[in-house]
């Protein structure tokens, strides 16, 4: 059996993390992956992972992101199908096989209590209230907080242009109330008060609860030749100095963002 690094998985198959234990390549990047979807699982924080390498298994995440068909915006669906798929042991990242995710399903409060371990709990907690949280995740519990408005005024068919621009003028400051609002709430958010939506019904808590998705993988094979591939490349790429990819990602990305047009505007303290 060998043990992957990780920081050659993520030179090697590129792309970066867009949901829990699922990272995509996006385009125009480069990858050897001709769906451009891969899944690395810490074994700690996954409970259903599968337990052998060929073994079908789940994956258990509070704040579910899919990929959407006609979603540019997205990765494809099919970049979560017979993707290559390494759990991390204590030596490193091993490779299990080829895995379709089929199905995610909402755990109620019995289930989650059955499944999701404390340690798992306090876990997730400090994710969804962390500083460095994506921004996803932010927008994500805004709209769990609280409904985002819908448009609810008169249509350009069914009004004249005045009643119509009345309408979104309403809408828009609506829009702008609940972002205000949702913001402040979530920028206020501690561990302790997603460890309280964990175990709070879904209506009438001070905060709605939160609920954990079951995430289904099946094993579609172990491919023998990607595998033999992988251990040749991290050879090579230790001979080459073992370079870091996703580090390498980070720093550009950071320069990027410094090299950026600042406004001219004061920032408020």
């Amino acid at each position: 059996m060998h043990y992957f690094n990780r920081s050659f998985l993520l030179t090697q198959l590129g792309g970066t993390s867009w949901s829990p234990s699922f990272y995509h390549v996006p385009e125009p990047e480069r990858s050897l992956l001709p769906d451009r979807g891969y899944f690395i699982l810490e074994a700690v924080h996954e409970p259903l992972g599968p337990i052998t390498p060929g073994a079908h298994g789940s994956l258990v995440t509070p704040i579910l992101r899919l990929p959407e068909v006609n979603n540019p915006t997205t990765p494809k669906p099919e970049s979560m199908q017979n993707a290559p798929l390494f759990v991390k042991h204590d030596e490193g990242y091993v490779y299990y096989g080829m895995y379709t995710f089929l199905r995610a399903d909402r755990l109620d409060i019995e289930r989650c209590d059955a499944v999701v371990p404390s340690h798992l709990k306090d876990f997730w907690a400090e994710q969804l209230t962390s500083t460095h949280r994506p921004k996803w995740v932010t927008e994500a519990l805004q709209k769990h907080l609280l409904p985002q408005p819908t448009y609810s005024g008169p249509l350009p068919d069914h009004a004249d242009e005045d009643q119509v621009n009345a309408g979104l003028s309403r809408h828009m400051t609506a829009m702008e109330a609940w972002q205000r609002d949702t913001h402040v709430k979530t920028a206020f958010l501690r561990p302790e008060n997603i460890l309280a939506a964990f175990s709070a019904p879904d209506t009438g808590a001070e905060m709605p609860g939160i609920r954990f998705w079951n995430m289904g993988l099946r094993c579609d094979g172990w491919d023998e030749g990607f595998y033999d591939m992988m251990v040749r490349e991290e050879g090579t790429w230790k001979k080459n100095g073992s370079r870091d990819g996703e580090g390498e990602r980070a720093r550009r990305e950071e320069m990027m963002t410094m090299l950026r047009p600042r406004s001219k505007r004061p920032k408020k303290w």
